[in-house]
């Protein structure tokens, strides 16, 4: 567990093939509400610390990969709203979705405003961004996989390009149907004052983050 003002993580590696992925879950404090982004599988022994932070008011899935926590979450914070990204209702219609994650309905846009990553219908991913910290918080959008030496590792995140850097996973640009709007819906994100981003897999960046993700996206043909 570890955290930065206002924005508390939790942390684990799930099993899969070849190599570990380590995973990020983040809860965003916002006064006496609290915003529990991508709730980790078996995120149970860190009820404690969760609760002693904020109340969890809200539950995000921010995109069509993110939901495995979903359901403990919700079990334990029953109260709480579900926010699902677009998509997650066709890929598990039976579970009790509450609301879709849209710039319209969103209640936090002057604290925790939200983007929508647009031409990849699949994958369909919500980013944040936290104003008072100036941090960014992302899901799959980009990694930062630092020091991985094993040979599984070599073989998975060098074929998705995001072995031991800042990079954004080719699985993201392959799920992507219309680079156009793929690309209008980076611009907003990239005129936000961040510097630091959040991700769900691999090292925080702190400080000229914006800079480092821009040489990311450059580095996949992708200018913003």
């Amino acid at each position: 567990m570890s955290q930065i003002e206002d924005l508390l993580f939790m942390e684990r590696e799930l099993k899969m093939p070849l190599t570990p992925l380590p995973v990020r879950s983040t809860f965003v404090r916002l006064g006496e509400r609290g915003v529990l982004i991508s709730p980790l599988p078996g995120f149970k022994k860190h009820i404690s610390e969760i609760k002693n932070f904020a109340n969890v008011t809200d539950i995000i899935a921010p995109n069509c990969f993110h939901n495995l926590g979903i359901k403990t979450a919700h079990e334990f914070f029953p109260q709480a709203t579900i926010w699902y990204a677009k998509g997650l209702e066709k890929k598990l219609p039976h579970f009790p979705w509450q609301k879709s994650l849209e710039e319209s309905n969103w209640p936090y846009k002057e604290e925790l405003p939200l983007f929508q990553i647009k031409g990849a219908p699949k994958y369909s991913e919500v980013v944040f961004y936290h104003k008072k910290t100036k941090t960014l918080l992302v899901s799959d959008l980009c990694f930062n996989l630092k020091n991985r030496k094993d040979f599984g590792a070599k073989i998975v995140y060098g074929v998705f390009g995001t072995l031991n850097k800042l990079g954004i996973s080719r699985l993201v640009l392959l799920l992507t149907k219309d680079k156009k709007a793929f690309r209008e819906s980076l611009k907003p994100i990239f005129n936000l004052d961040f510097e630091n981003v959040v991700m769900a897999h691999g090292e925080i960046i702190m400080g000229n983050a914006k800079e480092s993700l821009k040489a990311a996206f450059l580095e996949r043909g992708i200018k913003v």
